[in-house]
């Protein structure tokens, strides 16, 4: 007998299996049974809420640029320079002191974990 060829007289055998198991009384079968639907159903029914909701409106994000002439000479550079200078200066010490701030942040958190990490390598 070939594996790949039906056998004649066990056609539909495992139809008559599953209908003899069903028939057998077992009071956890139907847990199974409703477990085994409602899982996938809970899954699909929440991708398709969260496919159906509509995204929040989000406006774009404007960023404005100066708008320079090809022209200006290098002392109009240097003057816009000098007055930028502050700023840029007030910014980076921020950025700077932002950076120290977590540096210490994980210097604390590997002391109370006993790491030492001023040891060089």
């Amino acid at each position: 007998m070939s594996p790949f060829k039906p056998d004649p007289e066990h056609r539909g055998g495992s139809i008559r299996d599953m209908m003899t198991v069903f028939r057998q009384p077992q009071p956890h079968k139907w847990a199974f049974i409703l477990a085994s639907v409602a899982i996938p159903a809970a899954v699909i029914i929440g991708f398709a809420i969260q496919y159906n909701k509509e995204a929040e409106y989000k406006p774009p994000t404007v960023i404005f640029v100066k708008d320079w002439p090809a022209n200006r000479t290098e002392e109009q550079v240097k003057a816009q320079q000098a007055l930028d200078a502050p700023a840029e200066r007030e910014y980076r010490e921020a950025l700077e002191a932002a950076e120290a701030a977590r540096r210490q942040q994980f210097r604390d958190i590997a002391n109370e974990l006993g790491i030492d990490v001023d040891k060089k390598r």
